[in-house]
């Protein structure tokens, strides 16, 4: 039988924070790829409504990724405490 110590290290080690980003990224990292197609599509449709065409690259949907993630690794550590009330 494992001592109480002995236990929380070994939570605590297999909630290390990498680890923790990277589980907490996935969703995120998904939810923008089920995503963009949706947005991609709705830009199109907005964007051929003026005489003046532009194109659309995929910068503004890296760009969205990149600050989706960082948000929720700065929420990262609000969820491992929990909400403040």
């Amino acid at each position: 039988m494992e001592s109480g110590f002995a236990e929380a290290k070994r939570f605590t080690s297999a909630c290390s924070g990498s680890v923790l980003l990277k589980d907490f990224s996935k969703p995120v990292v998904v939810a923008n790829l089920i995503a963009w197609p949706l947005a991609f599509g709705a830009a199109q449709l907005y964007l051929n409504l003026f005489v003046q065409r532009i194109s659309l690259s995929p910068v503004p949907f890296l760009i969205s990724l990149i600050f989706t993630v960082f948000i929720a690794w700065l929420l990262l550590p609000v969820r491992r405490r929990g909400p403040r009330f």
